[in-house]
Order: C-alpha cells, then sequence, then structure tokens
C-alpha cells in the first residue's frame, strides 16, 4: 500500500523509559482510517495474531502483550513522524502524546507515565513545540508534558 500514510514501531520501544518493565511485544501498525480495516485482514491472512484498535477492557482481558502480537489502530493526521532505514515510526513526542491518550497504553498510565516522562526528558531531547502541538490535536492540555 504505498500510498498510505503509516507508521509501525515495537511496544518493547519505550522498556528503556519504564520503572516497572512490562513486556509488550506487540507491533503497533498505524495507518490512515481509511486502510485501517484492510491492514487488520492482510495481518490476519498473514498468519498474525491481529487486534484492530482495542479497547482498554480487551487489552487487558483478552491480548497476551507478552507474545508478539500486531495491533492495528487509525493514525492521527499530522502524527509527528520520521523516517528509519525506510520505514516510518513514530517521533519520541508521539509517543508520549499517546501513551497518555490511547486506552490500549492503561498499564504504562498514572505512576508510571510521569516516570517515562522523567525518563524522556533526561535521556533525550525533546522538541517541546512538536510535543504540544501534537498534545492539542490529540485534545490533551500540554501542561500535562511540563517540560521544564
Amino acid at each position: 500500500m504505498p500510498l498510505v500514510s503509516y507508521c509501525v514501531y515495537n511496544g518493547e520501544t519505550l522498556a528503556p523509559l519504564q520503572h516497572h518493565v512490562f513486556y509488550d511485544r506487540a507491533s503497533y501498525v498505524e495507518v490512515e482510517r481509511e486502510a485501517a480495516e484492510t491492514v487488520f485482514h492482510l495481518c490476519k491472512e498473514h498468519g498474525y495474531e491481529a487486534y484492530m484498535s482495542p479497547t482498554m477492557e480487551m487489552t487487558r482481558d483478552y491480548i497476551d502483550l507478552g507474545k508478539p502480537v500486531v495491533i492495528v489502530k487509525s493514525l492521527v493526521t499530522e502524527s509527528p513522524l520520521t523516517q528509519k532505514e525506510g520505514v516510518m515510526v513514530p517521533t519520541l513526542e508521539k509517543l508520549l502524546v499517546d501513551l497518555h491518550k490511547d486506552e490500549d497504553y492503561y498499564f504504562v498510565q498514572g505512576v508510571e507515565e510521569t516516570y517515562i516522562l522523567k525518563n524522556a526528558r533526561s535521556l533525550y531531547d525533546i522538541n517541546e513545540s512538536r510535543l504540544k502541538r501534537y498534545a492539542k490535536r490529540r485534545n490533551i492540555n500540554p501542561q500535562n508534558f511540563n517540560l521544564q
């Protein structure tokens, strides 16, 4: 699907930032809303255990994130992405905002999310304007990401 905007990443990406390491071996595939169902079915046809936009309850009760599964989600328009080795991946700013907003990241919200943000600030340069712009795009108060 060469004309579809997407990003791909693995849940283990955040492990170095976590205090209580929760093994998230899921591969996340975010694609334009119109293509999400098609990508979900393609993953299933190729033998992957795939889930489409799971809720918090579905993730908690039915998805074993310790196993390699594929989570297909709609890509928010104007998401901050970057290219690594020819593949579109989310920026750190996108991941931090999505962790705060998305139900399927329930296991890292709250105190763990605060710890992740603190570690991200100490280990990486965070583009504050990019983070705040994307937070506004996701209807989140940018003050939730106090970077001072």
